[in-house]
This record gives C-alpha cells, structure tokens and sequence, in this order.
C-alpha cells in the first residue's frame, strides 16, 4: 500500500514537473510560427492558422502535418517537410523568442597577397 502511494506521488511530481504551463506553450508556438512565418513566407491568413495548429498540437507532430497540410501551399509543405527539424519543438522547456540567438551569417573572405618589394 505504501509503496503504490509513494509511487504515485512520485509519478505526479514527474508528470507535473514535464507538462508545460499554458503560457509556455503559447510562447513555443509563437517561436516556431515566428520562424516558420519567415522561412516559408507565410501570409497574415497562413500565420494565425499556423500559429493555432502549433499550439494544439505542440506534441503531435503526425497530427501537426496533417492539419498543416491544409493551411500551406504545396511548395510551402514541400519545404516545411524538407526543413522540419527546424521547425521541432525544443525539448524541455522553450526559449523564448527574444533570448534565441542571432542567426549566423557567412561572409566570403578575400585575402589579397601584395608582393613585397625590397629596394
């Protein structure tokens, strides 16, 4: 008896430490919309349908593509499916948009070598 209660608070202290809190959840989905609005270049109409799909199914990838499915055009699924790691939820809990890093740009080095000249 005793050992089924411990074992039952423990698992509520598990499960409760995992769930994310409704604003959380709010700001992943916003982040992932965020940057998928931008890779995909998504419309007004697009960002809210988006944006309501990532927050239902933050944890049903299967059910996520299905529904965004509907809401992009096949080129903007094309890539979505393509770059889908991208677009992952961050296990854990998620960083919120503004902390996120800045994007890396790679600027092409040109080393010019002058001949020296000795007198």
């Amino acid at each position: 008896m005793k050992k089924s209660l411990i074992i039952a608070i423990l698992m509520t202290i598990v499960i409760s430490a995992n769930a994310m809190s409704h604003r959380e959840s709010r700001i992943a989905a916003r982040a992932m919309t965020d940057k998928m609005a931008y890779e995909l270049r998504l419309t007004d109409r697009q960002y809210h349908a988006v944006y309501d799909i990532n927050l239902r199914y933050i944890y049903d990838p299967v059910r996520k593509d299905r529904a965004l499915y509907r809401v992009l055009t096949p080129r903007q699924y094309d890539k979505y499916i393509h770059h889908k790691h991208l677009y992952a939820h961050p296990v854990g809990r998620p960083v919120p948009p503004h902390h996120a890093p800045a994007p890396v740009r790679h600027h092409k080095v040109v080393v010019v070598h002058t001949p020296s000249h000795r007198r």
